[in-house]
């Protein structure tokens, strides 16, 4: 039985769906914590909106006006994707950094990951990936202000190494 849920689990949670979309994440204010306004993707199956400029628009009119924190990521860096971006792009500029990291036990604490944060960060919103994401941002006066992220580790067990974080970014207004 344990043998068809592995792929199963994989091709649900981690692999690219044509299905997979953008959905709206409230969190009232609490005494602890601000109120913010998510839009997170999804991959799994008929979540949210199938497009990130369709999501974004949807928000605006339900909420009046652009009012948006996060943009989470945490599932589309997963994507093949970014990944072939992500990893291009460290090849291309701190390659002596990403070899350390794949020749590393690849976990999020190793001083070879922790090396590799912010040339990560840099990748991430050098992507086509934040590009597309800024264009739609731009076009309601909104923009990336940072890129954050946790527990960024490297899986090489399989047959291609995979980047693996919690990735957010964070949104202001751009105008």
């Amino acid at each position: 039985m344990r043998c068809w849920m592995t792929p199963l689990f994989l091709s649900l949670f981690i692999a690219p769906h044509a299905e997979a979309g953008w959905a709206h994440d409230v969190r009232d204010a609490s005494s602890a914590l601000l109120a913010t306004s998510n839009l997170v993707y999804h991959a799994a199956v008929d979540i949210g909106a199938p497009e990130f400029g369709d999501a974004l628009k949807a928000l605006v009119e339900e909420r009046g006006g652009p009012s948006l924190d996060l943009v989470v990521l945490h599932t589309r860096v997963l994507e093949t994707d970014f990944q072939q971006e992500l990893f291009s792009s460290l090849r291309a500029s701190e390659p002596q950094r990403l070899e350390a990291a794949l020749r590393s036990s690849g976990n999020h604490d190793n001083p070879a990951m922790l090396a590799l944060r912010r040339p990560f960060q840099r990748a991430v919103l050098d992507s086509d990936v934040v590009a597309h994401l800024r264009k739609e941002l731009m076009a309601h006066g909104l923009d990336v202000a940072t890129v954050e992220l946790e527990k960024l580790t490297l899986d090489t067990t399989g047959q291609s190494p995979r980047l693996r974080c919690f990735l957010w970014l964070t949104i202001k207004r751009s105008r």
